[in-house]
């Protein structure tokens, strides 16, 4: 007898904020093009780069969970200390309109996830500025804060993504890379209103 062995793995999609992570640098270490954070994941994550968080439309959301994603997370910055001033706010919103589609769906909201991390938008400013910035920034994390919190993050995803399994969208299709094709629309079709 041929039993298929292969267990399908939760599949997460992230997007990460390209400027989340730079509270934890000292002034020294940051770059002027931003970094974006290692995160120690336990399970298969799709990481999709973004310049804010608050650029993440509940589309992207919903098109990363149609592409194969069981769990979506967006990492933004803390709240008030945003690049872009109220992006991580927009998010979250976002984020939780998506959590209430997914519940309304039957599909639950769990998968749909927010986190903050430092930013470092009021440093960067100060910098920006040509002012002194402070000796220990209000916002800056030891280095090794920030790896725990990082750590955190990354379990919390694989717990979620363990407990809530598979999503009933796609329980029986291959994880598949999203493609520019995905995203374009065909010369015939027309917006129906």
């Amino acid at each position: 007898m041929n039993v298929d062995t292969k267990v399908k793995l939760p599949a997460v999609a992230a997007f990460v904020c390209a400027n989340c992570a730079r509270g934890g640098l000292s002034p020294a270490q940051r770059r002027k093009t931003p970094v974006l954070p290692t995160l120690p994941w336990k399970v298969s994550v799709k990481e999709v780069p973004v310049p804010c968080a608050g650029r993440v439309q509940p589309e992207h959301i919903l098109k990363a969970f149609e592409a194969g994603a069981d769990v979506v997370c967006v990492l933004g910055c803390k709240q008030g200390n945003c690049h872009y001033a109220e992006g991580s706010l927009r998010c979250q919103r976002r984020v939780e309109y998506v959590a209430q589609l997914l519940d309304d769906l039957g599909l639950d909201g769990q998968r749909a996830m927010m986190f903050y991390l430092p930013g470092s938008a009021r440093e960067d400013m100060t910098a920006a500025l040509g002012a002194k910035p402070p000796e220990v920034p209000k916002d800056q994390v030891e280095p090794d804060r920030l790896q725990s919190m990082l750590s955190d993050i990354a379990q919390e995803v694989a717990q979620r993504a363990g407990q809530l399994g598979l999503s009933p969208l796609h329980m029986n299709l291959p994880w598949k890379e999203p493609t520019d094709a995905a995203y374009e629309m065909e010369e015939n079709d027309v917006a129906e209103d």
